[in-house]
Formats: C-alpha cells, sequence, structure tokens
C-alpha cells in the first residue's frame, strides 16, 4: 500500500496547484458584491466605455450552482493529480509487478471516484433545473 507520507504529498501539491487554479475564480464570484460599488460610480461611468453589471438580485440556485461548478472542478483536479501521481509510480515500477498493480489500482479507484461525482453533478443539475422550473413557475 503507499506510505502516509506519500499521499500526504498527492494532497499537498493537489492542494497547491488547486489554490492556484482558483487563484483566478475568487475575483469573478466577488463580482456580484462589486456590482452595488460599481452602480455608485454611475455618474462618472457615463463615458460610454462599457456597459454596468446588472443590478439584479443574486438568485440562490445560480449561485449555488457556481459553487458546484468549484467543487467540481477541484474534485477534477484532486482525480488529475492521482492520475498523474498512479501513471508516474506505474512507469517508475521498473519490472516491479506489486507497485504496477498498486499503480492500477489507484487509476481504477480514481476513475470509479469521478464516476460517483459525474453521477451526483448529473442527479444534482436535474433536480437543480426542477427546483428552477417550479420556483419560476414555468
Amino acid at each position: 500500500m503507499f506510505s502516509v507520507s506519500k499521499i500526504y504529498k498527492v494532497f499537498f501539491l493537489s492542494g497547491l496547484f488547486a489554490l492556484f487554479i482558483f487563484s483566478n475564480a475568487f475575483p469573478v464570484l466577488a463580482a456580484g458584491e462589486m456590482a452595488n460599488t460599481i452602480k455608485g460610480l454611475g455618474e462618472t461611468y457615463k463615458a460610454g466605455y462599457g456597459v454596468l453589471p446588472s443590478s439584479e438580485p443574486v438568485d440562490f440556485y445560480k449561485k449555488a450552482g457556481s459553487i458546484l461548478g468549484i467543487a467540481l472542478s477541484f474534485i477534477g483536479i484532486i482525480f488529475l493529480g492521482l492520475m498523474i501521481y498512479a501513471g508516474f509510480t506505474w512507469m517508475m515500477a521498473r519490472g516491479n509487478q506489486q507497485d504496477a498493480d498498486k499503480a492500477k489500482e489507484l487509476i481504477q479507484q480514481a476513475v470509479i471516484g469521478l464516476a460517483i461525482v459525474l453521477s451526483a453533478y448529473v442527479i444534482t443539475k436535474f433536480v437543480g433545473e426542477i427546483l428552477t422550473k417550479s420556483a419560476t413557475g414555468a
């Protein structure tokens, strides 16, 4: 089995990679908060170089969907990290069948985990669409 220190290294490197990727996502999430600030600058914004963000209230389902999308992106990054680690382990097995089998098992477990997460996403998306339709009365 994999040693605990190797697993910690994989999660640490995956976390650093996720932090690098998501460092650009947080300002996008804060854009809804910035809309109120920018709306106050409307008088100075009349030069016509852009369009002010809409002042519509934030929809709960849209916010939940964006949070779900970020969580699934993070899970995808973890999957990618596990696949790279397992592939590297398999490459470095150098004929050692036990190490190659461990790498194959890790790849299988990662793919099963990804299938579970994607099926949960599909179910959540389906239920979310039904709730959105019933909330809007369409």
